[in-house]
């Protein structure tokens, strides 16, 4: 085996906070250590046997390439935590999923896709298609419409509900469901994999005494510097990510708060114009109103006067008359 070299990533750079005693298999490079590993066989048969609730051995599965093949040079390269082959031929893919991911649902049918398509090679021998079970295990929840921590789909019909074919299968694990009073088999490989102290790994093993390689296997995986390191530059990397896309949000609300704000300044300037139009109509009425009145006072004056010229005033006496009225 040819062992990587360790990434020189000091650990003041990486900013990480306080390390757990013991980094979980909920880290996919921890992950593939424990379960990908060809001498941890077992280890991850006895972890499948409680997932798909039917016995595997050792002797069962077969590591394969965890890469899966592009067709085109611009397809996208799909990296799978865990590939294995059983000995029916059935493949089982995993994936340790941890924090949201936007289209995670619409990620993992491209995997199964790429799975299912990836025996055919070249040929169309539509027969010798095996069945692909995906096994999906997220940190967070996935699924909005369950409280299961673990729920399992199949090709089926929608009213009838009987199975079209066992293409393909796809189980979730939603870890962040796990009942704390529950337990089981399954129940003691999930704690397995969340657990980040060695108390509770004692604890596991004298519930379910099969734990015992697992949690060798993942003492001695944590003992190692090159994990570590690895972790520190994974954590980074996911760090770095969360930076990029907080950025990006807190970018897309300022300029979204500026587009609110630019809009707000332009109907306070158009209400501020409508009043203005309005304080301008109301002093067009209130010249007309007066004009008004002064046209009626006019009227009655010309009335008032040819009245009093009827009446045979000259008019010294008419104008001496109206000054005197006002």
């Amino acid at each position: 085996m040819v062992k990587k070299s360790i990434p020189n990533v000091p650990k003041s750079k990486v900013n990480l906070a306080p390390e757990p005693e013991l980094l979980p298999p909920t880290n996919d490079v921890v992950f593939k250590r424990v379960f990908g590993d060809e001498r941890n066989k077992g280890v991850t048969a006895k972890l499948l046997s409680a997932i798909l609730g039917t016995e595997i051995g050792e002797s069962d599965l077969t590591f394969g390439d965890p890469h899966l093949n592009r067709e085109f040079i611009d397809d996208k390269l799909g990296i799978l935590d865990m590939f294995v082959r059983l000995k029916n031929g059935e493949t089982v893919a995993v994936e340790m999923l941890t924090g949201n991911f936007s289209h995670i649902h619409k990620r993992v049918e491209y995997y199964i896709s790429k799975v299912v398509a990836a025996q055919l090679a070249k040929s169309n021998d539509y027969p010798k298609l095996k069945p692909v079970v995906f096994i999906l295990i997220a940190t967070d929840s996935v699924l909005k419409n369950t409280d299961k921590y673990h729920s399992e789909f199949a090709m089926m019909e929608k009213s009838e509900h009987y199975v079209l074919h066992d293409l393909r299968t796809l189980h979730i694990i939603e870890l962040s469901k796990l009942p704390p009073q529950s337990s089981g088999r399954l129940v003691s490989w999930l704690r397995f994999i969340l657990a980040k102290r060695k108390e509770e790994l004692v604890e596991l093993v004298k519930k379910n005494p099969e734990l015992k390689y697992a949690c060798t296997a993942l003492e001695e995986v944590n003992s190692t510097a090159e994990v570590r390191a690895l972790y520190e530059v994974d954590l980074k990397r996911w760090r770095d990510e969360q930076d990029r896309t907080d950025y990006a949000v807190r970018e897309a609300v300022t300029a979204e708060r500026k587009k609110t704000e630019a809009a707000q300044k332009k109907a306070e300037v158009a209400q501020r114009k409508v009043e203005t139009a309005q304080k301008k109509a109301e002093t067009a009425q209130k010249k007309v109103e007066v004009a008004q009145k002064k046209a009626e006072v006019e009227r009655k004056r010309v009335e008032k006067t040819l009245a009093l010229v009827e009446q045979g005033y000259s008019a010294e006496q008419i104008r001496a008359m109206l000054s005197q009225k006002g």
